[in-house]
């Protein structure tokens, strides 16, 4: 069972360096429901890394995605920049998308998981470590 790492504050500075992010894209229907310690890492990060995701939900409702020990920058829909806000939790409507970004700056193994609005029994989860 991995041992997930303590929140700490995550620094938040202005500018992400999204040239050189790691970049994946997250089915969250595939994340897994009350297993996620038994399974692998979905990716790994190297510390001081920016991060990006695109968070596919092919679901028939949205879901409420939080990620665990880092603060984040949810993107614009036309690739033209990022909301001036920092956020832990965005939500995924219906059969949408959403891509966010971070800086892998807090080390350690950490959660995202998806709660479905209106179907918590949908609960799924993965985790990704910061090395």
């Amino acid at each position: 069972m991995p041992r997930l790492g303590h929140c700490r504050p995550t620094r938040c500075q202005a500018r992400l360096d999204l040239i050189h992010a790691v970049k994946l894209d997250l089915a969250l229907d595939g994340l897994a429901r009350g297993t996620a310690h038994l399974e692998p890492a979905r990716f790994k990060a190297k510390r001081g890394r920016s991060v990006m995701l695109a968070l596919a939900n092919r679901q028939e409702f949205a879901c409420a995605v939080h990620v665990h020990g880092h603060a984040f920058r949810l993107l614009d829909r036309l690739d033209d920049g990022w909301k001036p806000f920092w956020l832990a939790t965005v939500v995924v409507d219906a059969r949408q998308m959403a891509r966010i970004a971070f800086l892998a700056d807090n080390p350690g193994k950490w959660l995202i998981e998806c709660v479905g609005i209106g179907h918590p029994e949908t609960s799924r989860a993965g985790w990704f470590e910061v090395a």
